[in-house]
């Protein structure tokens, strides 16, 4: 039987900003090389990257420790 999967990550807000900062600038240096360049698949190529990333980021919920208990334990309602 196959269970939810319940990943517990520790992370500052300066480590959560410092990791958003880069992966904008990662994708804002991809469309702007790619425009410097000329090249509209390399544009392309960067917006999409950024458009999956936001619908990623929106399907992981950022929790407080009291939040995640509270979910815990409607999960183990749920499945017991």
């Amino acid at each position: 039987m196959s269970g939810p999967e319940i990943i517990i990550i520790h992370e500052t807000a300066a480590q959560s900003i410092v990791s958003d900062a880069v992966t904008l600038a990662t994708f804002g240096a991809m469309i702007g090389i790619g425009v410097w360049m000329g090249s509209d698949a390399m544009q392309w190529t960067g917006g999409i990257c950024f458009f999956c990333w936001m619908l990623a980021r929106r399907k992981a919920p950022r929790l407080t420790i009291a939040e995640a208990r509270r979910r815990l334990v409607e999960i183990e309602k749920e499945h017991a």
